[in-house]
């Protein structure tokens, strides 16, 4: 295994990780909507609570569930296409599993 090949496709693989969809499509589609701001109401009504967190289910309260599987679905190949360019290139080496990694780690903590 050569450590330079793998260095370059955990990097790819964060890098394609780190692609918030769930951004990009909301500014696309509901530019009004500002999930910094995303608020979830409680049961009893007074209290609301702010998930922190930017995916396909904050999507989806936006927007509806159409773009939040469109998120669930980029974000399943944000990870997928890297792994199989990787897997392509360089067949019968583990290198796409070191892409599929960093794709991990560029999802849950993107370079932004």
């Amino acid at each position: 295994m050569d450590i330079g090949i793998a260095t370059i496709a955990l990097v790819f693989g964060y890098l394609s990780g780190s692609l918030s969809f769930s951004r990009i499509l909301t500014k696309l589609f509901a530019p009004e909507a500002d999930l910094d701001k995303l608020t979830i109401p409680m049961q009893d009504g007074e209290d609301v609570k702010i998930p922190g967190v930017y995916g396909a289910n904050a999507a989806s309260m936006v927007k509806g569930p159409k773009l939040g599987l469109t998120v669930a679905l980029l974000d399943i190949l944000k990870s997928v296409i890297p792994m199989l360019i990787i897997k392509l290139m360089f067949n019968g080496e583990p290198y796409y599993l070191l892409s599929g990694f960093g794709a991990l780690l560029g999802h849950n903590w993107p370079i932004y």
